[in-house]
């Protein structure tokens, strides 16, 4: 292990969540460019919602948990800046999130989460009437005295492929039962059919373009960002 590496095996580990969409290479490849840092990698396929979550906190070896949608591109000091923020935090935080830039919707979004995995054993995961996973962890964690935690940095991009990958990921995920559902499908289909940016062109956003959009917010991450040197 090189000397400026950080061996984050026991204090983390990285969880990608997939039904084979075409961003899922891309969303590998982030994952295997983080700088500085080792760390365990799963892959967790073709499960549902839920039970990938219950799956997640079975395998998971380490303090935390990092969950990765798969068509999540993570910048390449991601995970080092996102280490750096909970390492020290209190362990009554269950869960902590950050942002998503979304170039198809053009907005930043929720979000990447790290679970405190003990805590997230005493909390369990439900689904809401949504598909939501994160929702009804957020009421159950303040119920069992846990609290959740988002900041404002930008630390990876939400990509798109296509709109049908998207609604089928909606579906593995239960949100198709939601009574809104419909709403966003058409919202999603109109926005997603006159998106024409390629994943190549997408995933090379996690480099200058993120760190720009994190210095224009003033973000701690933009701070990191410079503190790195890059």
């Amino acid at each position: 292990m090189k000397n400026n590496m950080i061996d984050l095996n026991g204090k983390i580990d990285v969880f990608v969540i997939t039904n084979g969409r075409s961003t899922f290479n891309y969303c590998i490849k982030s994952i295997h460019s983080q700088k500085d840092v080792e760390f365990e990698f799963w892959v967790i396929e073709n499960m549902s919602w839920l039970d990938a979550h219950l799956d997640l906190l079975s395998k998971c070896k380490s303090k935390f948990a990092l969950r990765v949608d798969d068509d999540m591109l993570l910048h390449p000091y991601a995970l080092k800046f996102m280490w750096q923020c909970i390492e020290n935090q209190s362990d009554k935080i269950a869960l902590r999130g950050w942002r998503l830039w979304e170039p198809w919707s053009n907005k930043v979004c929720k979000g990447i989460k790290v679970y405190n995995v003990a805590a997230a054993k005493k909390i369990g995961f439900k689904l809401d009437k949504l598909g939501k996973i994160d929702k009804p962890f957020t009421i159950n964690a303040e119920r069992k005295g846990c609290s959740t935690k988002y900041s404002q940095d930008v630390v990876a991009i939400h990509s798109c492929g296509t709109y049908e990958e998207h609604l089928k990921y909606w579906e593995m995920r239960g949100e198709s039962s939601g009574s809104q559902f419909k709403i966003k499908k058409k919202w999603a289909k109109k926005l997603i059919k006159n998106f024409d940016m390629s994943l190549q062109e997408q995933y090379k956003l996690i480099g200058k373009f993120l760190k720009k959009l994190n210095n224009n917010k003033n973000t701690e991450f933009s701070k990191f960002i410079k503190k790195e040197k890059l």
